[in-house]
């Protein structure tokens, strides 16, 4: 599946590549502005509005979204490695991450080190991002000093 129902919020979130592509069903607007996206469920025909998810950090990385891309964030903790799979974006991935990060913290009292970086892999298993314990995400090259984050959490200081 390329886009999914947020039945919540009743809203149908997708990247903009699973917009362009041939997807059969009705499609309202244009990719700068869309409306909305008709999708059949259980023989009814119901419309959605639509809402893009944010790939800021993929196109600073030149990662080429497809509609199918799904992330997979590999940890290596105290208690052994966690895997996180089925991220849609890198900002998915990250927030994942720093949920996982504050679990642990809760439930062994212990920071970085016993929760390491985030290594993000797509579904081909090529090395897209990494992830640093205070939520900043990275190019998966090792980092140098004049290295920038593709991705800085909202409540980081500059």
């Amino acid at each position: 599946m390329s886009y999914y129902v947020d039945h919540e919020a009743n809203v149908v979130r997708m990247t903009r590549a699973a917009w362009e592509a041939d997807i059969p069903e009705y499609r309202g607007g244009t990719p700068e502005a869309p409306t909305r996206i008709a999708l059949s469920r259980d023989g009814a025909t119901c419309l959605y509005p639509v809402e893009f998810l944010d790939t800021a950090a993929e196109e600073a990385l030149g990662y080429e979204m497809s509609p199918r891309t799904r992330f997979f964030v590999h940890v290596r903790t105290e208690d052994g490695p966690r895997t996180f799979s089925g991220c849609w974006t890198l900002r998915e991935a990250r927030d994942c991450y720093v949920l996982e990060r504050d679990a642990n913290v809760t439930r062994t009292g212990r920071g970085a080190s016993a929760f390491g970086s985030g290594e993000v892999y797509d579904e081909q298993g090529q090395h897209v991002a990494r992830i640093s314990y205070n939520g900043r995400v990275w190019p998966p090259q090792v980092r140098t000093r004049d290295m920038k984050p593709v991705l800085i959490p909202e409540t980081a200081k500059p």
